[in-house]
């Protein structure tokens, strides 16, 4: 263990008695970040690594059996097993990772591993869920300082469905999961894209029907009934489906409840689903879900919104590529397609709403008048629309970034998007009051600036944060007392000393009191 280290676990009980149980400790840790990390290297490669067993009736060492109890609650998924500075996978899931992330597979005693940099998780996640692999992540969450065994367990199951990779988002398309409930000859589909939040309901009649919606969302993950077999019609339609992964879960026994209380409402009336007992159901299946996969509450969910496919023209799989609706015929690119001639939205939110209408167009007259009205209120006024457009051009994915945000995954860089993007809803606001449309007045209405929020984030966070919270330094100076005085003693550690050495000076009277520290006691106070 480094010097820093010995400072940092002597010095806490001495610091403790003058009622600054966490400034010290905080200061060193803070200081010798390094240092904590490669105190951990002899436990991975030495103790441990060596230690695992050469037959299988070897004993496991305590890592290992703690490894092994864990994959055993996550036996659809290639354990990412944090060590120190790296994410280990063992046995069949090396072989598996080590295969599709195209890494060196080693063995030690027979059993095979591999490894990849914590921090470099990312771009790993990507590869294995865009092969259609679900990747438990396993943190330590124990000070690995401690005696013992690091307590390590499960924070997230990253799944197709699920990830957040820039590199497999397009920003202007929805990453749907899809939970289908089969109930004879009808289905009941819940629709969520954890990304930002949106939530669809609705309940379709045979096979036929459902193949249709299926098309029209292009999930990237299905969810289906573990009950339901394997082997069944439903799996082999969903498997048909391009680019799309199916999964099998077991259904709660009371996905009603689920949902309500997720939503923190009473009953399913209260948001016209009454009448829709299967597509409730698959919500609750689809949420509890998430919820185990994600660890988390999911706040950032939008209400479900139910629909029926029939308030839209349906529209085939055929359909949508012979007219080259999304994309090209012959190189299936955007560019060239109906979507590519009609985007010219400035942000990634029209973007994927334009694309839902696309794929959904609208049946009934009323509605499409509304939209109508809309447009020709724009032309009308061309002025405000083009100041408008523009203004629309600052403001960045508030939904995405609001999800990372409420998914404790966000950065200090999306509070600043956030910011960003909040503050130009007042003039948007103005603009939108001075059309009559009806649309645009709803929309109008809808629209909250949100200025208290803004101005924490501008008073709590610099003007350019870091990337991610391990580079740690966004928060403004003076916004919080402790944090301040944290940083000062990170950086002034032995002024707080010196210090402690005057104060108990002169509280006892001592005048050849001193502070000291050596490898072997850490700090102490000396009389003579």
């Amino acid at each position: 263990m480094s010097e820093a280290l010995h400072k940092q676990a002597h010095c806490a009980p001495l610091i403790s008695r003058y009622n600054k149980p966490m400034f010290l400790s905080c200061g060193f840790k803070i200081e010798c970040k390094r240092s904590v990390a490669f105190s951990q290297q002899p436990e991975i490669f030495d103790s441990q690594i060596s230690a695992l067993p050469k037959a299988a009736s070897a004993p496991l060492t305590p890592m290992m059996r703690q490894y092994f109890e864990i994959k055993g609650q996550y036996k659809d998924c290639i354990l990412f097993f944090r060590l120190g500075d790296f994410y280990e996978m063992f046995s069949e899931d090396a072989q598996r990772g080590a295969k599709i992330l195209g890494i060196v597979l080693t063995h030690r005693h027979g059993t095979p591993m591999c490894g990849i940099p914590y921090h470099s998780v990312d771009q790993y996640l990507a590869k294995l869920t865009a092969a259609g692999e679900k990747v438990a992540l396993c943190e330590q969450v124990s000070d690995p300082t401690l005696p013992g065994i690091v307590k390590r367990e499960v924070v997230r199951v990253v799944t197709p469905g699920t990830t957040f990779s820039e590199v497999l988002l397009d920003q202007k398309t929805n990453n749907y999961v899809v939970a289908i409930l089969p109930q004879r000859n009808r289905f009941g589909l819940a629709t969520i894209d954890i990304t930002t939040g949106s939530f669809g309901v609705t309940e379709v009649e045979g096979y036929d029907q459902l193949a249709l919606e299926l098309q029209r969302l292009k999930p990237r993950e299905c969810l289906l009934p573990l009950l339901h077999g394997e082997s069944s019609d439903l799996k082999t339609l969903c498997e048909a489906l391009d680019d799309v992964h199916v999964y099998f879960h077991s259904t709660p026994q009371n996905p009603e409840k689920i949902l309500t209380h997720q939503l923190k409402i009473s009953t399913v009336e209260a948001l016209g689903l009454g009448q829709w007992p299967i597509a409730v159901n698959a919500a609750g299946f689809l949420v509890e879900y998430l919820r185990e996969t994600q660890k988390n509450g999911l706040i950032h969910l939008k209400r479900p919104k139910p629909y029926l496919p029939g308030e839209f023209m349906l529209l085939d799989e055929a359909t949508l590529r012979n007219l080259e609706l999304l994309s090209t015929f012959h190189d299936h690119k955007k560019e060239g397609s109906l979507l590519g001639v009609l985007d010219r939205t400035q942000t990634a939110m029209g973007g994927r709403l334009l694309k839902q209408w696309t794929v959904r167009p609208l049946t009934e007259k009323n509605r499409i008048q509304v939209r109508l009205d809309a447009v020709e209120n724009f032309i009308k006024e061309g002025s405000i629309f083009e100041t408008l457009w523009e203004e629309m051009g600052h403001i960045l994915d508030l939904e995405r970034s609001v999800a990372r945000l409420s998914l404790e995954r966000g950065t200090p860089r999306d509070a600043m998007a956030l910011k960003s993007s909040l503050q130009r809803l007042p003039l948007v606001k103005s603009l939108l009051s001075a059309l009559n449309a009806p649309l645009l007045a709803e929309l109008q209405k809808k629209l909250q600036p949100l200025p208290d929020l803004v101005s924490l984030i501008d008073a709590s966070i610099v003007e350019e944060p870091p990337l991610n919270l391990k580079e740690g330094g966004f928060i403004r100076e003076g916004f919080h007392e402790e944090l301040d005085e944290l940083r000062s003693l990170s950086r002034e550690g032995k002024g707080f000393i010196k210090n402690l050495q005057q104060q108990e000076i002169q509280r006892t009277g001592i005048s050849s009191l001193k502070v000291k520290y050596n490898r072997v006691f850490g700090y102490y106070i000396e009389i003579s």
